[in-house]
């Protein structure tokens, strides 16, 4: 049997004393923190490693307890404390609060500090929000307002690819500034391009752009914005089975004529009959049913008849037939 007394000092944590000369061997500003990460992995780790125990005494009722659980906990947590990196991040000027949370973590490093800012952010924003600037500007000190700015807004949606997204984010926007363009524009493109909607699409978000930079310089309101290009996206569904390139050249034109006061349904049937219009028969074969019914179709419809009268025991739809005959002769 074993003793009360035994299973006590078996289960119990180190006491004050016991923990102040384990630490000893750590530099001395690393202690209490270290002191405080292990109470904390004690209460985590100290119920598992007493289930194990358990099992041992479920099989052999004369087991005794081996090592105390607080040496086993203790053993695991010096393989894995982070005492180093909460130097570091007091170093690089960081708050204790900051360096402590990051130190508990065990994520990648970029993750590590998104996780970090988040959590101090539920608590205390401007700490939090200082906290992410002395980062980013320690880490990422070549980089761009523009790349910082993109990523601290990344980093409160708390994405995992907030570097990436940034760094590209960054690179088109500057771009869009080099060539002459204004800081909407270049927020408004570089922002849809690495979006998921048209996500590559140029030509889409320049227009989309192009409206945004136009209309703020106008003195529209960012409604009146929002209206302006839930109207360009909508011409787009009803110009859907055209080419995209030429879908989106063709809306935006249409846009323009809206809004200069002509209708709408006109301005879209005036642009679906000359897309129509400017296709040839071999066009017609790969159209949906629904826009096969323009004049040039039912021509070729009423030739194809003709021909099969004319010619009743040859295959007129075969290449051999029709390369054969000057289609022209029977206009």
């Amino acid at each position: 049997m074993i003793s009360n007394k035994e299973t006590s000092e078996h289960l119990r944590d180190y006491t004050e004393a016991e923990l102040t000369q384990l630490v000893q061997q750590f530099p001395e500003r690393a202690r209490a923190f270290i002191k405080d990460d292990y109470r904390q992995t004690f209460l985590e780790l100290s119920e598992k490693e007493l289930g194990y125990d358990l099992d041992d005494y479920l099989r052999d009722d004369n087991v005794s307890p081996d090592t105390p659980i607080r040496d086993r906990v203790w053993k695991e947590f010096v393989n894995n404390c982070n005492w180093q990196t909460y130097l570091d991040e007091l170093d690089y000027g960081q708050s204790e609060e900051w360096a402590r949370e990051v130190a508990s973590k065990v994520q990648p490093e970029d993750t590590s500090y998104i996780d970090t800012y988040n959590e101090l952010y539920r608590e205390t924003p401007e700490l939090a929000d200082r906290e992410l600037q002395i980062n980013l500007n320690r880490r990422f000190p070549n980089k761009s307002e523009a790349f910082k700015s993109k990523y601290w807004e990344l980093a409160q949606e708390w994405a995992e690819d907030a570097y990436d997204r940034a760094d590209r984010y960054a690179c088109i926007f500057e771009g869009c500034i080099s060539v002459g363009k204004d800081e909407i524009y270049a927020q408004t493109f570089a922002e849809g391009i690495i979006s998921d909607d048209y996500n590559y699409v140029d030509e889409y978000w320049d227009i989309i752009a192009t409206i945004h930079s136009n209309s703020k310089k106008e003195g529209l309101s960012d409604s009146e914005i929002s209206k302006k290009t839930n109207l360009f996206d909508s011409i787009l569904d009803e110009l859907e089975s055209m080419e995209l390139d030429r879908r989106i050249a063709s809306a935006y034109t249409a846009l323009m004529e809206i809004e200069s006061g002509q209708d709408k349904k006109e301005v879209i049937k005036k642009i679906r009959d000359s897309y129509l219009d400017s296709l040839t028969d071999d066009d017609f074969i790969e159209l949906p049913s629904h826009l096969g019914c323009g004049k040039k179709n039912r021509d070729r419809s009423f030739n194809h008849d003709m021909l099969q009268t004319m010619f009743p025991n040859d295959d007129v739809d075969a290449e051999d037939f029709e390369d054969g005959l000057d289609i022209e002769d029977f206009y």
